[in-house]
């Protein structure tokens, strides 16, 4: 009779684990979208929860720092990311991204076309291909008009680098992105310059924007008059460490936003910042160390 309960014990015990496996991915489906700039230094890292629960990292800053930063905003025992892009190869977006994808599975990872002048770009391909062979990742090279339904009526769609655009440095073959819920909007423009910020808005009707991120960390070939008169952001997004050695944000910058009567944030004074999207479209605001 003992070893009857013990059996029957062990067989509830291990019925209720693979329910509560079952019902995890339910758990991270609030109906709201989640947008976090993540507080990694000077770098970029964006994460993205949608209404259904998937998630996205765009860019990962340029070192391990970005893993605390992950840990705060996802489940502790969420090992799993929907999407992982890699906006372009300077270290300061993909360094992080080396260790995240060694410590979580991708479903689809986006890299950027094109080679930079370090070999950053081939070793994160190496990394990729290693999820691919391990995890059944599917590897995406980011190209105008992909487009990422991430549940729950947000969607995810790349706005540059056209195909065709195969010249230029780094910077002018990022990967340009807009996320849209509700009637908000939150364009994500890496590090390009002045001169894509025109070709894209020349493109695309992006009037009204709730949320930018401001193109390279606020540097001043970045966030130009005409983009900011077309695109009229309601709160810009400036990813910057703290006393850095490149004097990001211009000042030049931040007399431009200022002169546009938006709100600036930036990640060396606020840290993390958070942005929520409730079923309603209502949005709210929050910071995170």
């Amino acid at each position: 009779m003992k070893s009857i309960r013990v059996i029957r014990v062990f067989f509830i015990t291990f019925l209720l684990f693979f329910l509560c496996l079952s019902f995890l991915p339910l758990l991270g489906a609030t109906g709201e979208l989640k947008v976090s700039f993540l507080n990694v230094g000077q770098g970029d890292s964006i994460y993205i929860s949608s209404p259904t629960g998937r998630e996205v990292l765009i860019d990962g800053g340029k070192d391990a720092q970005v893993l605390g930063q992950v840990r705060s905003v996802k489940q502790f025992w969420d090992t799993t990311f929907d999407l992982v892009v890699a906006t372009h190869s300077d270290l300061d977006h993909i360094g992080g991204l080396f260790p995240v994808l060694r410590r979580y599975s991708a479903d689809t990872i986006i890299l950027s076309h094109g080679k930079s002048d370090t070999s950053f770009d081939e070793s994160l391909l190496r990394e990729a291909q290693t999820q691919e062979k391990e995890n059944s990742s599917r590897i995406l090279f980011a190209e105008e008009g992909m487009e990422f339904d991430l549940g729950g009526g947000a969607r995810l769609m790349i706005l540059a680098p056209a195909a065709s655009q195969e010249k230029g440095d780094t910077n002018e073959r990022s990967t340009v992105m807009l996320l849209t819920y509700k009637d908000k909007t939150f364009l994500f423009m890496a590090d390009v310059p002045l001169s894509v910020e025109r070709e894209i808005i020349q493109k695309y009707s992006l009037k009204n924007i709730t949320v930018l991120k401001a193109g390279h960390h606020g540097s001043k070939t970045s966030t130009g008059d005409v983009f900011l008169s077309e695109v009229r952001p309601e709160y810009v997004v400036i990813s910057v460490g703290a006393n850095n050695s490149y004097g990001h944000p211009h000042e030049e910058v931040l007399n431009r936003l200022t002169n546009f009567k938006t709100t600036t944030l930036r990640t060396d004074q606020e840290g993390r910042i958070e942005f929520t999207v409730s079923p309603e479209g209502r949005l709210l605001l929050s910071f995170s160390q």
